[in-house]
């Protein structure tokens, strides 16, 4: 075990988006910061959605160049089937901020990785062990090596892993899986996300780099069918043709033969820490607060709370706490104002009734 002889201003916990975007704005304050990651491992291209008003925080971080080099696509904007069988339509050129953009997510991780070592911030896979406070901070214990900090930045995730060791926990709100399939697209196809409502949970589809269609479906963690059920390329099959605008849409772009790339799982949950900082901690990103998938929020919400929270960082460390209470206000004002619009969403769904999937998103709306 490694005794580390330097004292770090900042130690941020998570290598993911909101861990290197909180990395690398501390950097530009001239603080001494490092990076705790896990060793990466082999991940599905799933696709994800960046928001409009996160073109900013790119700027402020000094990738945005990067970013439109990199190949991402802009969206024209979204088209819903939910709650009837009438498709909605909302498009970029209508809205205030703009487009939103359809990114390859392991080229967007890879540019801001590349930032942080052009930056010098060190970076370390290593496994949190434990945590001690004292007088000037924390002393970290990974298995790689014993660090003394004056602040952390839980970065770490949904397990929340710097929180949970000082004994805060984390509310769930709900617990959803994804199955994903990316499909190579044979004709060009209009770059929008289509949302579509059925029986058994949501399908997102959208256009991605290179040519691929990523489709997914949101269904629940806790349906009656069994689990391995969930797993079934027959039951998926089913439920894809009972939609009309998706599998029409893979019909499409995909042709008959509907070559499959990759098909994988992902398990969803939603939810927050019940307490989101500290005087010499602070959590950011899906370690903070996670929002279900239909919110969209996933990077752009990473980005924008790992830039904050690093602002907010520099002021604690001098022993100002007006940026980091304004922080957490923030947060819960978010969280408040995402609850709200989550509970009108999902009561609009009344075609199926008798649906599981349904039935436990109203009723949980209702209980609450």
């Amino acid at each position: 075990m490694i005794q580390s002889s330097d004292e770090l201003d900042v130690l941020v916990i998570g290598g993911g988006p909101a861990g290197l975007a909180t990395a690398l704005r501390l950097q530009q304050y001239r603080l001494k910061v490092q990076v705790i990651t896990k060793r990466k491992q082999h991940r599905e291209l799933v696709g994800d959605h960046l928001s409009a008003e996160t073109s900013r925080v790119l700027q402020q971080l000094g990738c945005w160049n990067k970013f439109l080099e990199a190949g991402h696509l802009k969206s024209s904007g979204t088209r819903s089937i939910w709650g009837s069988n009438l498709i909605k339509f909302s498009d970029a050129i209508n809205s205030p901020s703009g487009n939103g953009w359809y990114i390859d997510r392991l080229r967007f991780e890879r540019m801001l990785e590349d930032q942080v070592k052009e930056q010098s911030i060190k970076m370390f896979n290593g496994k949190l062990i434990d945590v001690t406070s004292d007088s000037k901070g924390w002393i970290v214990q990974t298995d790689e090596a014993i660090r003394h900090v004056r602040m952390v930045i839980d970065a770490s995730g949904k397990t929340s892993a710097f929180a949970r060791k000082l004994g805060i926990p984390r509310i769930t709100e709900d617990q959803q899986i994804a199955h994903c399939t990316l499909y190579k697209s044979e004709k060009p196809a209009e770059i929008y996300s289509m949302i579509e409502a059925t029986e058994s949970g949501w399908w997102y589809s959208s256009y991605l780099p290179g040519g691929l269609l990523s489709v997914i479906l949101v269904t629940d963690a806790f349906a009656s069918s069994p689990w391995l059920l969930h797993k079934s390329s027959e039951w998926l099959e089913d439920t894809l043709s009972a939609t009309l605008h998706t599998s029409a849409r893979i019909r499409q772009h995909c042709g008959d033969e509907r070559k499959i790339l990759s098909q994988n799982i992902v398990h969803l949950s939603s939810g927050r820490l019940e307490v989101s900082a500290g005087k010499d901690w602070i959590a950011v990103g899906d370690s903070a607060v996670c929002y279900d998938p239909i919110a969209a929020h996933g990077i752009s919400q990473a980005l924008v709370t790992g830039r904050d929270a690093a602002d907010a960082t520099v002021d604690a460390l001098s022993g100002d706490m007006n940026r980091l209470s304004q922080y957490t206000k923030r947060l819960d004002y978010s969280y408040a104002y995402y609850t709200n619009q989550r509970k009108k969403l999902y009561s609009v769904e009344k075609r199926w009734p008798k649906s599981v999937y349904w039935i436990n998103r109203q009723r949980t709306e209702r209980d609450s």
